[in-house]
């Protein structure tokens, strides 16, 4: 019994010792990732991607409005009294055509809009994913090095997606970190 008791005792002064050993240190994540070479290589890539997307959706954009104009100007021969009627009975038959083509064109439009759209997407996830996995590893290391036990996302540019509100006294290895991660920039 005796011995339960002075281990009982003993035990806060144990969890003393430990908790002054415990290091925090705060990272401004959104910082880092803003600030990353390969963070901003990345968001280059993608409006360099974006801008050729753009490009190509506006080539057939042009291509649906030659067609919506074919298609007025078949529409409008085939109203034209002028003409007999067998003509504009081929007119109007071309009106069909061109307007099932136009059809047509609209589902491949928003098709390859779409598939466009969910490919940038895509990447986009996977490139800020190859980012953060970066800036995760980096963060290790700096922390592990340094002896950190715990290193909190101290947002500065979006407090509300910071898990700190307010750190006094506490280490701030967003500089660290990206020193070490802007170092293998080539």
């Amino acid at each position: 019994m005796k011995a339960l008791l002075s281990a009982l005792l003993l035990l806060p002064g144990l969890t003393v010792c430990h908790a002054a050993d415990f290091k925090v240190a705060t990272l401004d994540v959104q910082r880092v990732m803003s600030e990353y070479h390969k963070s901003q290589d990345a968001v280059k890539l993608l409006q360099q991607k974006e801008v050729s997307f753009a490009k190509e959706l506006e080539s057939l954009r042009l291509e649906g409005r030659k067609m919506v104009e074919d298609a007025e100007e078949l529409r409008r021969l085939s109203l034209e009294p002028v003409l007999s009627v067998a003509e504009r009975d081929r007119k109007k038959q071309g009106l069909d055509q061109k307007l099932a083509d136009l059809h047509d064109f609209d589902v491949r439009y928003e098709r390859a809009r779409s598939e466009r759209a969910a490919g940038l997407q895509a990447q986009a996830e996977i490139l800020h994913r190859r980012v953060l996995e970066d800036v995760l590893v980096t963060t290790r290391a700096v922390g592990e090095s340094e002896g950190f036990n715990l290193i909190l996302n101290a947002s500065r540019i979006h407090p509300e997606s910071s898990e700190v509100f307010f750190s006094k006294n506490v280490t701030d290895l967003t500089g660290k970190v990206l020193a070490k991660l802007n170092a293998t920039k080539p």
